[in-house]
């Protein structure tokens, strides 16, 4: 017998409006810029955008449902020992700050393969570099786009396949149109529900383990 409670009505609705928004976005960017439709107005947002929305982008690129799903399952296993990469990463963004900023934003470049074929003045370590690049990031969102899809497939009976066409052509859909901008502010939406989701899971779990000192008690007591 599967454990698993079926989705509502109102799990749908929220599905649905999940992702509803991001193409919404997409849309609206892509008719309010079609007048600026230049490569750095799509590819930079102008490089006008404003700083909050631009860290909350930055803050959940990193949040894929990779790490939904498998931090949790990481800390279950092996305890909370991953937390010190937080650290090591918090300590790699300051250095970036004073070292990797300075230097490549007064250059105005679109990426960091145009800055390596203006250091090395060579465009087959440009070329090179990005094709490592994209291989990475197909594999990347290869593992990204499955995570939804196993939990969508299992939360709703959808087939594997038809899953993973639909966040891939939801995402496609509204970066392709929107630019930038569009990525950005579906960023800043995606930032908002997963935080609020969090939250209700964190403090349902809570209460249905009797609070926060209970819950370190058992976890202390299952690890010994």
């Amino acid at each position: 017998m599967s454990s698993s409670a079926p989705l509502d009505v109102v799990d749908y609705v929220v599905a649905i409006l999940i992702l509803l928004v991001p193409v919404s976005v997409g849309i609206w960017y892509a008719i309010m810029d079609a007048n600026r439709s230049t490569r750095e107005e799509y590819l930079l947002g102008g490089r006008q955008m404003s700083l909050l929305p631009v860290t909350l982008s930055l803050f959940i690129t990193f949040q894929s449902g990779i790490s939904q799903l498998g931090l949790p399952v990481e800390a279950y296993f092996y305890g909370g020992i991953y937390i010190l990469a937080g650290f090591g990463l918090g300590l790699s963004y300051v250095v970036g700050s004073f070292t990797i900023v300075p230097l490549m934003y007064p250059l105005h470049i679109t990426s960091v393969y145009e800055y390596l074929k203006l250091r090395y003045k060579s465009e087959l370590v440009r070329v090179a570099s990005t094709m490592i690049g994209m291989v990475t990031t197909i594999c990347f969102m290869a593992l990204a786009l499955l995570s939804p899809a196993l939990a969508l497939g299992a939360s709703a009976n959808v087939p594997l396949w038809v899953s993973i066409a639909l966040f891939g052509a939801v995402g496609t859909l509204y970066t392709a149109i929107g630019g930038f901008k569009s990525v950005v502010w579906t960023d800043v939406f995606q930032t908002i529900v997963i935080c609020i989701g969090m939250s209700i899971i964190i403090i349902k779990g809570c209460l249905e383990t009797g609070g926060v000192g209970n819950v370190f008690s058992l976890s202390a007591a299952d690890l010994i």
